[in-house]
């Protein structure tokens, strides 16, 4: 894999950490499993992200995912784009980041802040884009389920390229 098509990727990762913050970790965590089948796409062993192959962070991250994806639809939980959600995603997407540089061997400064960037432009166009189609009378739960589609299959895209 070159450089620049790992850059591309952890913009991508990082990119649906901005969607849902949860959504680019789980799938990491899901497909750096060794011991199952077809996974193990990521190999983190031996590296500081090593925890991320572990089941308990996989289980973890999954639920909280899947508990992400629940509380999205709900109308108390605040904009992603105020300062605690955007700084957890600036978090997620530069540990996305640096996960997948660390799989290909390679650096993981400037990937993780590629991500965590990625993640803060992702969530403020994603935030615009929803709050703009719905102001056309489009009702919300459709588009975020839309949403919530289009984070799962750009992370699945980005973490089977390795």
């Amino acid at each position: 894999m070159t450089v620049t098509i790992l850059y591309l990727l952890c913009v991508v990762i990082g990119g649906v950490s901005g969607l849902r913050s949860l959504t680019g970790i789980a799938i990491v965590t899901i497909v750096a499993q060794r011991g199952w089948p077809h996974l193990g796409w990521l190999h983190l062993g031996g590296t500081g992200l090593s925890f991320l192959g572990t089941p308990v962070a996989m289980y973890a991250f999954v639920a909280l995912a899947i508990g992400e994806l629940i509380a999205d639809k709900m109308a108390f939980i605040p904009p992603r784009i105020q300062a605690g959600p955007l700084a957890a995603r600036f978090v997620m997407g530069g540990l996305c980041g640096s996960a997948l540089a660390l799989a290909a061997g390679l650096p993981w400064i400037f990937p993780a802040a590629l991500g965590g960037v990625a993640a803060v432009v992702a969530a403020y166009a994603g935030y615009w884009l929803r709050r703009s189609i719905t102001s056309h009378g489009i009702k919300d739960p459709p588009i975020a389920l839309l949403e919530d589609a289009t984070a799962i299959l750009l992370a699945l895209f980005a973490v089977s390229r390795f």
